[in-house]
């Protein structure tokens, strides 16, 4: 597991300097890594998330600033993006038996990253 430095290092490029955003994530204690916040947080309450932390725009840059926070976090953890996909059943797809297998292999495996 990542040290609080590196997670606060990762946050402030990830966040692009948003303070706001970056104090809100280091504050919640659900989240110690950038691989927590892929793990626990759907897209949908991942959107919510980042559009309440946001300065200023309007509602429509709000969600395409989170969108693109949420594409950046895919290309950091790609791994636990994927096992939270899995794992949501509104993404059908990859919902299965199959899916959960894949999901409990990965998340047994922390240091192993797509």
């Amino acid at each position: 597991m990542p040290n609080q430095s590196e997670f606060t290092n990762r946050l402030a490029e990830w966040g692009n300097g948003n303070q706001t955003l970056n104090a809100n994530f280091q504050q919640d204690a659900a989240f110690q890594s950038m691989r927590e916040i892929a793990l626990k947080l759907d897209k949908t309450a991942f959107i919510a998330k980042v559009k309440d932390h946001v300065p200023s725009g309007s509602d429509e840059e709000k969600t395409a600033f989170a969108v693109n926070l949420h594409r950046e976090l895919f290309n950091m953890e790609p791994t636990a993006l994927l096992v939270n996909l899995i794992k949501d059943r509104n993404v059908s797809i990859l919902n299965s038996a199959i899916g959960a297998n894949v999901a409990t292999v990965l998340e047994k495996q922390p240091e192993f990253n797509i």
